[in-house]
């Protein structure tokens, strides 16, 4: 599996290495909603052809389309493919936009739709005959400026080489699916993304164009993931005799600049009984007098406190959603102590301390330290009862004499 990459990663990633697409080539708002119509199930070259042979003969606004004969109309679009059908969709698009308002700047356009929230107005754009999602939403998006994810072939064929495997098959699906990881995007991102879509479509025809871009080796995620720092230091001193592991701190305990803040984490209690001394939950207490006290309990019972992770991107607290993760450098805690034991505090503590520490570790001579993987005291894994915790952990006080 590669690199890890959300939607926005994705975004930001292809406008640094393709630049600004500029994306959709037209003279004004109303060529862009006839070209969008005139694009289905054609190539845009066409599409080009057929838009200025209607500008050269100066009709490219709605009541002119409106007027001209079906058969006039055909002949000017037919480059663009399904002429006579064509013909009726523009022409019933016209009609729509006639009733909106009259045509007066091409740049005023979104403020002809102002009373229509943005859902109300794709619904109006679906019920025009021969607008469908696709339409709909390329027109939503560069006419009227509403926010849009326009879930086109392009796109569809990106996502699933990036190992997204389970996207819905219809259109409104697989925008349904992305649209939530885009709905803070302003309109000039929403717009660049789908130019840089399908630019980057365009040239990447096969697998091996695929395997030969700049996003190979990199898998997208749909998770809301955030890149996060561990944010304090490691509790310990020349005496510590057991390092305490968990993965990364949870928002709570981050936000208390502490371990095992979440208030239905059950790490102190169970420590609590381990050592007989509640020292640690110190009743009443809370801030910064309650981290001193269980540093000094830590201390007190030769316990370092760490986690193995400096940094990662994750969702929440969710240790099932940790990508990229940077360890921290247990080679000089350990060093400048007496830890002759490791525990691991959930099953990922304990897989990623084996895959990104213990290397480390015997790169620096430390090949036999002891690691015993402990189930997570998390309110995640609250189907353990105390009393299981508390003989679980019993083990660290143990070995802390």
């Amino acid at each position: 599996m590669g690199a890890w990459i959300t939607v926005r990663g994705l975004y930001e990633l292809m406008l640094e290495r393709m630049g600004r697409t500029w994306w959709w080539p037209a003279d004004g708002r109303f060529e862009i909603a006839i070209g969008a119509i005139l694009t289905q199930n054609t190539a845009w070259g066409n599409v080009e052809t057929a838009l200025r042979q209607l500008k050269e003969r100066n009709v490219l606004e709605p009541q002119a389309l409106l007027d001209m004969p079906d058969e006039e109309l055909g002949e000017l679009i037919r480059p663009a493919g399904y002429w006579r059908t064509k013909a009726g969709y523009v022409k019933a698009f016209c009609a729509w936009f006639s009733s909106i308002g009259e045509l007066r700047d091409d740049d005023l356009i979104p403020d002809m739709v102002r009373d229509r929230t943005d859902a109300e107005l794709r619904d109006e754009l679906l019920a025009v005959r021969g607008i469908g999602g696709e339409t709909a939403d390329d027109i939503l998006l560069y006419v009227f400026d509403r926010p849009a994810f326009i879930a086109d072939r392009y796109a569809r064929r990106l996502f699933e080489t990036l190992g997204i495997a389970d996207l819905p098959k219809s259109y409104e699906g697989f925008r349904s699916r992305v649209q939530p990881f885009v709905a803070d995007w302003d309109i000039d991102e929403l717009k660049e993304f789908h130019g840089l879509i399908d630019e980057l479509g365009k040239t990447c025809r096969n697998e091996h164009d695929w395997n030969e871009s700049f996003i190979a080796g990199y898998a997208l995620t749909f998770e809301n993931l955030q890149h996060v720092e561990h944010g304090f230091s490691p509790v310990f001193d020349a005496e510590s005799r057991v390092l305490v592991l968990g993965s990364m701190p949870s928002p709570k305990s981050r936000e208390m600049g502490f371990y095992y803040g979440h208030p239905r984490n059950r790490f102190w209690p169970v420590m609590a009984a381990v050592f007989d001394d509640d020292s640690c939950l110190a009743g009443g207490v809370d801030g910064e007098r309650l981290v001193e006290a269980r540093k000094r309990f830590a201390l007190r019972h030769h316990v370092a406190l760490w986690d193995v992770i400096a940094s990662c991107d994750i969702v929440g607290a969710s240790d099932a959603s940790i990508r990229n993760a940077e360890p921290n450098d247990l080679v000089a805690l350990i060093k400048a102590s007496h830890i002759a034991h490791v525990f691991t505090t959930g099953t990922k503590a304990a897989q990623l301390y084996r895959k990104l520490c213990e290397p480390r570790l015997a790169d620096a001579g430390i090949t036999d330290l002891p690691m015993t993987q402990l189930p997570s005291t998390s309110p995640a894994n609250a189907a353990a009862k105390l009393s299981r915790l508390v003989d679980e952990y019993s083990c660290i006080a143990k070995s802390s004499r």
